[in-house]
């Protein structure tokens, strides 16, 4: 289980990452213009998607550099190619992706921007980006329990830390 554990967090890094990015360049113009106010709401925007699609694909190249000292881990082959490049796409994607899906539902009852909705907010990217890795691994129970578990966790932690030092206007 333990094999499960470290292999599922560090394959799903890169979209964790995706998945911050909107908050860590919320104060970049570029691009900053919501996809669509009416269904995701206003904080939603092209920006949010761009920088976090390229912030997966850096994070699955750094990984490969230290992926050597995780041989027996490794749910991919973390080679440099094009491969490797679209892997971090797909994974940077599902995750803004879940993320959009739980804005639309969050906007048709009526929960505002920011507010919590537990536990969709903890596990909307987690579960898109493990529908889509279906396609790219071979993943088991453990992998799923570990994933949804380990993220939800560590998405809570996050939100409080920036809570505290005033990144994020709501505790959870």
């Amino acid at each position: 289980m333990l094999n499960e554990l470290i292999s599922i967090v560090w394959f799903l890094l890169p979209a964790a990452f995706a998945n911050m990015a909107p908050v860590i360049f919320n104060r970049t113009d570029f691009l900053n213009k919501p996809i669509n106010s009416k269904l995701f709401g206003s904080h939603k925007t092209y920006r949010g998607c761009f920088f976090g699609i390229l912030l997966s694909i850096f994070v699955i190249f750094i990984q490969e550099l230290f992926s050597g000292f995780l041989e027996g881990y490794l749910l991919i082959n973390y080679s440099p190619s094009f491969e490797l490049m679209f892997i971090g796409v797909i994974l940077g994607f599902s995750a803004l992706l879940g993320d959009l899906v739980k804005s639309f539902f969050k906007r048709r009852r009526k929960i505002k921007p920011g507010q919590s909705w537990i536990p969709f907010d903890q596990i909307d990217w987690v579960l898109m980006v493990l529908i889509f890795s279906i396609f790219i691994v071979k993943l088991n129970f453990w992998h799923f329990f570990f994933a949804i578990a380990t993220y939800s966790f560590l998405n809570i932690l996050i939100n409080k830390i920036s809570f505290t030092f005033n990144i994020r206007d709501t505790k959870i």
